[in-house]
Parts: structure tokens; C-alpha cells; sequence
């Protein structure tokens, strides 16, 4: 279904909005994997869509979203009307600071797209990393990895029309052991960021075995 989004974002501003802005996302996925203790216990895919309307009214914010596309329209009045109803309740009316109009492609850095390895690939990574803190006195190992592909489209009522393409990974590796008291410890790995935007170059398996070998030592 194709949906004019600048048409209702000037349909907004006809009826008094002093901003506008949509956020689309035709398409987003998400793979989660959970690895305990060598064994795949869990394996999570999504597959969803939506978008999110922001309207500035009579000096107040109002905000909608829905997954359906046939109510696009709905939800653009619900965003104004909840915009207009939150401004009998401010004492400082909202006001933007001017910006230029921005158009644009972006597309994060992304070498090899994780989607399109086959399950067995990533699995067999996980199971490396596993093997590396499988050592002598760890009692619980844990390896996660979850991966992000969407799309998400942007425009706003001062003319911006934005196209976004991102990937996301995050893997970690998780370990714990008792101390020499009795009690446990337990160390972790997440890379920098926590969520790089970027493809399954990040999983170079000599950085991640300097890493397994380094939380292993702080045990």
C-alpha cells in the first residue's frame, strides 16, 4: 500500500499545526539467539512495520503511531488532537529553533549483511565463542546475539525527506564462576557502543578470543 506522507503532513498544517513530522518503517527484522552453556536454547525472528507522527500545536507536542497502514489518516488526527489537548495543560508554549530542510540516503557501514548468512553460520560463530570461555572453573557460560535490519523513511512539514538503511548487531559473551570465598563472579563482553552499525565484520574471531581470554582472567 502506498501512502502519501507529505500529503498528510499538509493536511496537519492546514488545520493549524505549527509542525509535523513521520517517521515510517516499511520494514524492520530482528534475529535474537541465546546460547547456554554450549546449547541453543532459544531463537527469536520478527518481522514488523509501522510509523510514528509528531505534531506541534498551540504551543504543545501530540504523538501517534499504528502498525496499520489502511488508518493512516486516523492516526495523523489522533497526534494533532492529543497535541491540542496537552496545550491546555502547558504555561510555556513549545517552540522550534529554525533548521535547514535536509534530504538525504543514509545506509550504516555494513560489509556482510548477518540476514543473509545462513542460520547455521551464526550458530556455528556462537558456538566459537562458546568453546573459548569453556574452560576449567567457568560454571555458566552465555553467548547472545541479536541482529537488526530496517528501513525507515522520515519527512517533516519544513521539507526534509530522509531515507535511513540500518544494520545492527549485538553479540556478547557471558561468564561466572565461584571465587575462592565461595562467591560467584561474574564478567562480560559487549563490544564498543553496545550496538555498532555494522555487518558481521564485526565478529573477527581474533578480537573476540583476545576478549574471552581477558574476561576469563578477570574472573
Amino acid at each position: 500500500m502506498t501512502v502519501d506522507w507529505k500529503k498528510q503532513i499538509r493536511r496537519l498544517t492546514d488545520q493549524g499545526a505549527a509542525y509535523a513530522d513521520v517517521r515510517y518503517y516499511p520494514k524492520e527484522e530482528e534475529d535474537i539467539l541465546f546460547m547456554w552453556n554450549g546449547n541453543l536454547l532459544a531463537f527469536d525472528r520478527s518481522e514488523t512495520s509501522g510509523f510514528g507522527v509528531r505534531v506541534l500545536a498551540d504551543g504543545a507536542w501530540g504523538f501517534a503511531a499504528s502498525s496499520n497502514l489502511t488508518g493512516v489518516a486516523d492516526t495523523f488526527d489522533r497526534a494533532l488532537e492529543n497535541a491540542k489537548a496537552a496545550a491546555r495543560r502547558i504555561t510555556r508554549p513549545i517552540r522550534l529553533a529554525d533548521k535547514d530542510a535536509l534530504s538525504g540516503r543514509f545506509e550504516s557501514p555494513c560489509e556482510i549483511d548477518p540476514f543473509e548468512l545462513p542460520l547455521a553460520d551464526r550458530v556455528a560463530m556462537m558456538k566459537d565463542l562458546d568453546s573459548m570461555v569453556n574452560q576449567a572453573g567457568v560454571e555458566q557460560r552465555r553467548v547472545q546475539m541479536s541482529t537488526v535490519r530496517k528501513t525507515i523513511f522520515y519527512y517533516d512539514s519544513e521539507g526534509a525527506e530522509i531515507e535511513k538503511r540500518i544494520h545492527d548487531i549485538y553479540p556478547s559473551i557471558h561468564v561466572a564462576a565461584m571465587d575462592k570465598d565461595g562467591v560467584q563472579q561474574e564478567r562480560k563482553y559487549l563490544p564498543p557502543r553496545l550496538g555498532p552499525t555494522r555487518g558481521w565484520e564485526t565478529m573477527d574471531r581474533g578480537h573476540w578470543q583476545g576478549e574471552a581470554e581477558r574476561i576469563l582472567g578477570d574472573l
